[in-house]
């Protein structure tokens, strides 16, 4: 699934809209971060559970995100 497919498909979600976060284009669900593209690793950003990123981390699948050299416990990097 393309990018553009895939947000196609959460665009079509009641609730999930565009929006923007630190100057970058981003999905929000009711308001809250949900996900955006991060162009420096080429990867995308998704906000899951802290036990959702450590598994996606340790299994290889997923990166932590340290932006700002501070850990975003809820953010993993998926290429």
């Amino acid at each position: 699934m393309s990018y553009e497919q895939a947000l196609n498909a959460l665009l079509a979600i009641d609730g999930v809209e565009e929006s923007t976060m630190m100057k970058t284009p981003c999905l929000r669900y009711k308001g809250s971060f949900l996900a955006m593209m991060f162009e420096k690793e080429d990867a995308l950003i998704i906000k899951v559970s802290p036990e959702r990123v450590n598994e996606l981390v340790s299994r290889g699948v997923g990166g932590e995100f340290n932006f700002t050299k501070k850990r975003f416990k809820e953010w993993v990097l998926t290429p």
